[in-house]
């Protein structure tokens, strides 16, 4: 319940407030300021609820995916440990982003101990950046894979980050 409380939130209270304002510029009465902001918090609340939904969906389909849904934020990051030299792990890391739902494998580019690609537009979000870094370790390598979305005031995404990042580390660790 906290994070559906949460989403409704962070997604209906910026809503409202511009529905408010958008409301009260066009009108330009005196009386307009009380209708704005009720307008608003109500838009914004009815917003809110469905944002929150929309969540609450791709928690469901990451776990059917056999993703654990805890962070939900669209930027996402997760290091692995592989024993196993750098450039084993740079090959891995190539092969391991093909299993990422509508990667654009012509923006996949290799430069030095980074692999960087992109991802489509797809219903949860306008795509995604995905960077790959293998740095060696005295272990073998360490592997850290990032996924932030390419419009930079995405607040929520349906898990997409998530799917990406949690999906290359399965792959990643066959």
């Amino acid at each position: 319940m906290k994070k559906f409380t949460q989403a409704i939130i962070r997604a209906g209270v910026p809503f409202g407030l511009a529905m408010g304002v958008f409301f009260c510029l066009q009108t330009r009465q005196p009386g307009a300021m009380v209708g704005g902001v009720v307008g608003g918090i109500v838009s914004g609340l009815l917003f809110g609820v469905a944002i929150a939904m929309y969540q609450r969906r791709g928690e469901r389909r990451l776990r059917k995916l056999g993703v654990s849904a805890g962070d939900m934020r669209p930027a996402q990051e997760r290091t692995i440990a592989l024993p196993a030299d750098a450039n084993a792990a740079m090959k891995k890391a190539k092969n391991a982003l093909a299993v990422i739902r509508k990667i654009q494998s012509d923006s996949i580019s290799e430069n030095g101990n980074q692999v960087t690609a992109r991802t489509g537009i797809t219903w949860q979000s306008f795509g995604e950046r995905i960077s790959v870094e293998v740095q060696p370790t005295v272990a073998g390598s360490s592997v850290r894979i990032s996924s932030r979305p390419k419009v930079a005031t995405t607040t929520m995404d349906g898990g997409k980050g998530r799917e990406n990042v949690e999906l290359f580390a399965k792959a990643f660790m066959e």
